[in-house]
């Protein structure tokens, strides 16, 4: 007999149910981790580390209404944003970084 799908349109909520408390460790460790990796390259990067933080706010907020995680498009879409502040802080971003030039 198989389970009933159910889906709790919450990524953390439906992480505690499923897998219990390591599964909302790791559901949390996602955006808790785009967020230390903002704070910690701000002095170097303001405009990338503005960015992550954001990008972790945005997806932190994001999984309190539905579950993205699991549609290809937001995936997708969220890992381009994601890169995105790591070149910036690797080129020098134009908004007080450290220029590689």
């Amino acid at each position: 007999m198989s389970e009933p799908l159910f889906h709790l349109h919450n990524e953390y909520l439906q992480a505690w149910v499923a897998y219990g408390i390591p599964g909302l460790i790791a559901g949390l460790s996602f955006p808790l981790g785009l967020f230390v990796a903002g704070v910690s390259m701000r002095r170097h990067s303001p405009g990338a580390a503005l960015a992550l933080v954001g990008l972790g706010l945005v997806h932190f907020v994001s999984g309190l209404s539905n579950v993205n995680t699991f549609h290809n498009f937001y995936t997708s879409v969220f890992a381009v944003c994601v890169v995105m502040p790591f070149l910036m802080f690797r080129q020098g971003d134009g908004f007080g970084g450290v220029s590689k030039a």
